[in-house]
C-alpha cells in the first residue's frame, strides 16, 4: 500500500463514528480484506 497514512486516518475516522472491533485484516497488493464487528451499547 502506497498510502498507509491516508488509509490509517480514514480507518480511524470511521471507527470514531461507528465503533467496531477489528477481527482480522489482510492487506493484498491491490486491495484490503477486513472483518469487523459493530459494537452496540
Amino acid at each position: 500500500m502506497s498510502n498507509i497514512s491516508a488509509s490509517r486516518a480514514a480507518y480511524m475516522d470511521v471507527q470514531k463514528q461507528y465503533p467496531f472491533e477489528t477481527i482480522a485484516v489482510c492487506v493484498l497488493p491491490n486491495h484490503i480484506h477486513a472483518t469487523s464487528e459493530l459494537k452496540f451499547s
